[in-house]
């Protein structure tokens, strides 16, 4: 769950950042072109809600895919591999048993880098809110400490005539300071005005509390309030922490614009000399619960000349539109590879090696176990009893979303077609895979497997011939329904393919039959099968037997098993092993606490 909520985000700042960056340059020029701060202090306020709602919508094949790297931690040995688990067939014998355990198996837990990431940024929220929450707190506590209610009636007064004059129904209560140096507003349900004394002259009261009761009007510390939970769900990246900054300018200077509106130049000029004033004085700490009369002498400076300029601006409003516009579509050409496969229902296939789900031939027909045998399904198919090796040219995949059966069809030998159950073997459909039928070699071989209920991959290996094979994949994304040819490496490497497995709709691996090197041949694609590259694996040196036999690896998101079989030709038996990955299969590492198993064939 916090994965998948982390995935989200990661696509919201991706987009969000790139429209900060170019509010940030093109900034500048909409000042000199005589825009209002208003503008871009609802913009920052849009960004600011896309920030916080973690909801993305993205097209179906968006331009910007990210696969977030996972790295699995192994606590404990893992589950014996069982052959009628798996996710699909390889070229050994489906009969094939485990005769010997050499060591107890136990489960295994499993915590990817993506989980550990996730929590610290959960973590992470959690500490940016605490340190905001505590720090206002204790300025609060302090500041309180030493406020006394106005005794001044000229403030009392200026102050119910203003809120008369702005329809503000709430009465704001008024505060003098000695731990503050400059007016401010402070509190969210409660606010208050604090100043940092009494001796004001009535035309320097007008201005102060106007400007405040503005703030409070616009409800602008709440505004400030969102600002920092969209700062601290995106705390790891740096350009919304420089939006933040550039929002809380423009709400003061778009504050200033809504003071001196329709103003003389003797008025603004008068208001300049307020917060002239206020800059000789020493300021407090800021919290994002208050407003504060004073900025930096740089923001300053902004909005003294932003204050006296009495030309006609533009109100912004295309541009407001445009990145509303933006913000609402850009996350369109963005998405999360992981995000994907959990919005199409993951299938955990590593868990599948230790499921129970078994098929048998019986009277010429096909049965399907699921759950050690606890539920079983007559396949629709008839098995052709003239052929006896017929039952080792179908592929076969089980597990509880999806079961899938490819074979040849009976009516047209060279066309191969796919029954697919969502239901555990209950109903099935037929559906045929195009352009298997013209095709110059007849499929002896098939391996089929599904990622998601939606996403699936079926590879097709011809007749073997002196040691080598041609192979072709297919791959689907409507649960099977429709197949499409994707690529080989038929012109890199075609031997004996011994095994097949994908961790998505784009990440692939097609294992290979000892040749001549002693380490399992295992090639990678990231692109569905159209350029690959030999993936690095090393038989260790207690096991470098006469040839290694890479099978069927199954995956669970960026996590993945490789069985691998050795030839043990000193005491004529062969040894199951395996290794692990936790990033797509990048890298191989074999897998030191896995009990060895003895297999007899």
């Amino acid at each position: 769950m916090i994965e998948a909520l982390f995935r989200k985000i990661i696509e919201i700042t991706l987009t969000a950042s790139v429209i900060i960056t170019v509010l940030l340059l093109i900034s500048p020029l909409l000042n000199k072109k005589k825009y209002t701060a208003k503008w871009r202090y609802f913009v920052w306020l849009i960004l600011a809600v896309r920030l916080v709602i973690p909801i993305n919508f993205t097209l179906p094949n968006p331009p910007v895919v990210i696969e977030p790297h996972a790295i699995q931690t192994m606590f404990s040995p893992a589950p014996a591999i069982s052959p009628s688990a798996a996710v699909a067939p390889s070229n050994i014998d489906a009969d094939a048993n485990f005769v010997e355990n050499t060591g107890e198996i136990t489960q295994h837990t499993v915590v990817s880098l993506e989980q550990i990431i996730s929590i610290l940024w959960l973590a992470g929220i959690i500490l940016f809110i605490s340190y905001q929450y505590i720090g206002y707190a204790l300025f609060k506590k302090s500041v309180l400490r030493w406020s006394i209610p106005v005794r001044d009636k000229r403030i009392i007064e200026i102050r119910n005539q203003l809120l008369a004059d702005m329809s503000i129904k709430k009465s704001i209560k008024v505060m003098t300071c000695k731990k503050i140096s400059s007016p401010m507003m402070m509190g969210v349900y409660r606010p208050v005005i604090l100043l940092p004394h009494e001796d004001f002259c009535i035309d320097d009261l007008k201005v102060i509390l106007k400007h405040e009761l503005i703030h409070y009007k616009r409800h602008d510390i709440w505004y400030k309030l969102f600002l920092m939970y969209a700062n601290a769900v995106h705390w790891f990246n740096p350009l919304v922490y420089l939006m933040v900054c550039e929002a809380s300018k423009d709400i003061e200077i778009s504050c200033d614009e809504e003071v001196v509106k329709n103003a003389n130049i003797r008025f603004r000029e008068q208001y300049c000399e307020v917060i002239l004033s206020a800059m000789h004085r020493r300021h407090e700490r800021k919290t994002v619960f208050s407003t504060f009369f004073y900025g930096s002498k740089k923001v300053m400076k902004k909005r003294l000349i932003n204050i006296l300029d009495m030309s006609k601006k533009r109100h912004g409003i295309v541009a407001l539109c445009s990145v509303v516009l933006i913000t609402v579509f850009s996350g369109l050409f963005v998405a999360c590879q992981n995000d994907k496969i959990a919005s199409a229902e993951l299938i955990d296939n590593i868990s599948l090696l230790d499921s129970g789900n078994s098929y048998s031939f019986t009277n010429d027909k096909l049965v399907i176990f699921y759950n050690k045998g606890a539920v079983s399904a007559e396949v629709p198919l008839t098995i052709d009893p003239s052929d006896p090796a017929a039952q080792n040219q179908i592929g076969i995949y089980i597990s509880k979303e999806k079961t899938a059966v490819a074979y040849h069809s009976l009516n047209n030998p060279g066309k191969v077609e796919v029954l697919i159950s969502d239901d555990m073997g209950q109903t099935w459909n037929t559906y045929p895979v195009e352009g298997t039928e013209t095709k110059k070699d007849f499929f002896y071989d098939k391996l089929i497997g599904f990622t998601t209920r939606k996403d699936g991959w079926l590879v097709l290996g011809g007749s073997v011939s002196t040691g080598h094979q041609y192979h072709y994949i297919y791959l689907t994304a409507d649960g099977g329904k429709t197949w499409t040819e994707t690529g080989n490496l038929n012109k890199i490497y075609d031997h004996v393919i011994t095994g097949a497995g994908f961790a998505n709709n784009k990440i692939g691996f097609i294992c290979f039959r000892y040749v001549n090197e002693i380490n399992p041949v295992v090639y990678r694609t990231e692109d569905g099968g159209k350029t690959w590259e030999k993936c690095d694996i090393s038989i260790p040196e207690s096991y470098k037997y006469t040839y290694a036999t890479p099978l069927s690896p199954s995956f669970y998101g960026a996590n993945g098993v490789l069985p691998v079989i050795l030839r043990d030709n000193e005491q004529d038996r062969e040894i199951a092993i395996r290794y692990t990955t936790s990033d797509y299969g990048r890298t191989w590492v074999y897998d030191s606490e896995y009990q060895p198993i003895i297999v007899q064939l």
